[in-house]
């Protein structure tokens, strides 16, 4: 199921993650690229069949959306093969979440609409190229993403759904400027994101060199105009008055302090990972 806010409710969908191959990003919030399969990768072939068993159990259940997800499904060999199989079950929505840079290709993008592809979720990590390749760790990705963006807006039959940001130290002072520049661009409100990480030690050895304490990230949302953005994963006690918020509950849980809390029950919580580096000390509980 969805665990994103959409107009009218929560809206079922089946999420289809393709693991074969990284998407050539090194961003400091994600470990794929960082860690190194120690698993053979499993047959294409029998990867495919099981997407679309997958698929069809979903679709019995009323699911009328289906993301195509992964690092990066564009990498994976039997993308199209997945895509066929979406639109042949009669997908009322299908999405393709990317980093966007291979849809600076405009033949790929149109192909992409006459495949089926309806929407695009699509990251932008910084409002200028110096910053968001940075947070790429590729040269030259804000141009591709450019080019994909001025590709999507005009291919007939797809759109940008969906633009988001992992808000972290290095880019919490662009945010301002971030969201002003995706409204610049004619782009959906963005999409603010914390970063997170396993509760291993490495892990959130990482995690304290990049995350942000939400207090820092709610006085950046306070300069913000409200229409630009929506934030999602901000417990209610922390949230600036004018946050739009979105839902996001997976890995989310409440700190013991939060227990007698008046808003509890209309409130996601805290991130596990949040709450083993930053702690409580934060959280003001209503009564």
């Amino acid at each position: 199921m969805s665990d994103r806010d959409r107009i009218g409710g929560l809206v079922p969908k089946v999420t289809v993650v393709f693991k074969e191959l990284g998407c050539g990003f090194k961003c400091p919030f994600c470990d794929v690229w960082a860690n190194d399969a120690s698993d053979a990768p499993p047959d294409l072939t029998e990867l495919s069949d099981a997407v679309q068993t997958l698929l069809e159990g979903q679709k019995q259940q009323d699911v009328l959306e289906c993301v195509l997800s992964g690092p990066e499904p564009l990498a994976s060999p039997v993308f199209f093969k997945v895509l066929a199989a979406a639109r042949r079950l009669g997908y009322a929505n299908i999405r393709l979440n990317t980093n966007g840079i291979r849809l600076a290709d405009r033949a790929l993008t149109q192909q992409l609409a006459r495949c089926g592809i309806r929407g695009v979720d699509i990251p932008v990590y910084g409002s200028n190229a110096k910053l968001h390749d940075r947070m790429t760790g590729m040269a030259g990705s804000f141009i591709l993403l450019m080019k994909a963006i001025d590709n999507l807006r005009n291919c007939p039959g797809i759109r940008i759904e969906v633009v988001h940001t992992v808000i972290l130290k290095q880019n919490l002072r662009d945010l301002s400027k971030l969201c002003a520049r995706t409204k610049d661009l004619g782009l959906p409100k963005l999409e603010i994101w914390m970063p997170f990480a396993r509760p291993s030690a490495n892990e959130l050895s990482r995690l304290r060199d990049i995350c942000p304490s939400l207090t820092d990230v709610g006085k950046a949302l306070r300069r913000i105009p409200s229409e630009f953005y929506r934030f999602l994963g901000m417990p209610l006690c922390l949230c600036p008055p004018q946050v739009p918020l979105g839902v996001s509950l997976r890995g989310f849980q409440y700190a013991r302090k939060c227990q007698g809390c008046t808003m509890r029950a209309a409130c996601v919580g805290v991130r596990e990972s949040y709450l083993l580096l930053y702690g409580d000390k934060e959280l003001r509980p209503f009564r």
